[in-house]
């Protein structure tokens, strides 16, 4: 075997509902961080800043026995069914990678719209706890061609959802994305695996996207519709899903959890809107807010996102390095008289259309 080192490292996703296929990466019918289904668009490499593991979730229940020995035996030792295969994908973000973890987030509460040009994803929150959209994800840990259809080392993940996404940024920087995923079977050319190894990839196919990253000067924040000055910012959105087997051992399902919102923003003194004392008020008053964060409203152009949620304040403190504010935590909470949280992104019709249903 040759060596491996870290700058080879490759990786690749197709999002997927089918709940038996394997990737194929075909630009002409399938899609990955871009594509139509259509017209050789679909591009599936995903660079990331990590080298992100793929966790097997092979998982080891211990039962100490009475063996007549002090130390540890083989037999007190059982390998179970009971955690799914997960990694963590951290990336600079575009609305074209964004909305691929969206849905795979927000399932059935997402939505795409039907006009041409722009096409905007909206995710609100789900009603039901079932899942219709899943992504395959390839650690590549070869070199193939199209002639050779045939993998017999690379890491796969198969039929994943995401059950956290956090965005963040800081001035200076671009925004970045990370996502947590969790699939329902790992694979590499193990025994019993025969569908990863003999699949039809279409290599040559493996192309990236050239959207460029957002950038953290591009953003408009607003807390009760004032605009608002930060110097960094987090938010992070989970389903809470869970992997259910029964009595098997394999994944039968997931199960979608409680939606929740969290997050954090330095609010600086100097702020005309919401700075002085005004958050710490609001926080010790027990007041929501409505806070909105875009680089274009409403994603009428290509390559946008914006977010809304309303929320309420967790912990204030007052410090800064350079200049003194309200350094706030936050988790989303709905005032139950309005449509308190969406998520969209907008992307170019002629590269990419998610198909959601």
């Amino acid at each position: 075997m040759a060596v491996r080192v870290p700058f080879q490292d490759l990786y690749a996703i197709e999002q997927t509902s089918s709940a038996t296929g394997w990737p194929l990466f075909m630009d002409s019918t399938t899609i990955g961080i871009e594509g139509t289904g259509t017209g050789n668009t679909g591009k599936f490499i995903l660079p990331i800043t990590e080298h992100a593991h793929l966790n097997p979730g092979a998982s080891s229940v211990e039962h100490e026995l009475t063996t007549g020995q002090s130390n540890r035996a083989v037999i007190e030792y059982n390998t179970v069914a009971s955690a799914p295969p997960t990694t963590t994908l951290t990336m600079p973000m575009t609305a074209y990678n964004l909305s691929l973890f969206l849905w795979l987030l927000f399932q059935t509460g997402t939505s795409e719209g039907s006009a041409s040009g722009v096409k905007v994803m909206t995710c609100v929150p789900y009603t039901a706890a079932t899942v219709e959209e899943y992504c395959h994800l390839v650690r590549v840990l070869g070199t193939y061609t199209d002639s050779m259809k045939v993998d017999t080392q690379s890491h796969i993940m198969r039929k994943c959802i995401c059950n956290s996404l956090t965005i963040n940024g800081e001035e200076g920087d671009i925004l970045m994305l990370t996502a947590e995923l969790m699939g329902t079977e790992w694979a590499a050319s193990s025994p019993g695996k025969g569908k990863f190894v003999n699949n039809n990839y279409q290599w040559s196919t493996l192309n990236y996207s050239t959207k460029t990253p957002i950038k953290f000067q591009a953003l408009t924040t607003k807390l009760n519709n004032s605009p608002l000055d930060i110097p960094s910012f987090s938010i992070t959105i989970s389903n809470n899903a869970q992997a259910i087997y029964y009595t098997n051992a394999t994944i039968q399902r997931f199960i979608l959890g409680r939606l929740t919102l969290e997050g954090n923003i330095f609010i600086p003194w100097s702020d005309d809107g919401v700075g002085g004392n005004e958050v710490i008020n609001m926080y010790t008053n027990d007041q929501d807010a409505l806070m909105e964060l875009y680089n274009v409203d409403n994603c009428t152009t290509d390559n946008t996102f914006d977010l809304k949620a309303n929320i309420k304040f967790t912990e204030v403190n007052f410090e800064g390095d350079i200049e003194i504010g309200s350094q706030v935590t936050f988790q989303g909470v709905d005032d139950l008289t309005s449509s308190d949280l969406y998520f969209k992104a907008g992307y170019n019709s002629t590269i990419l259309i998610r198909g959601v249903p």
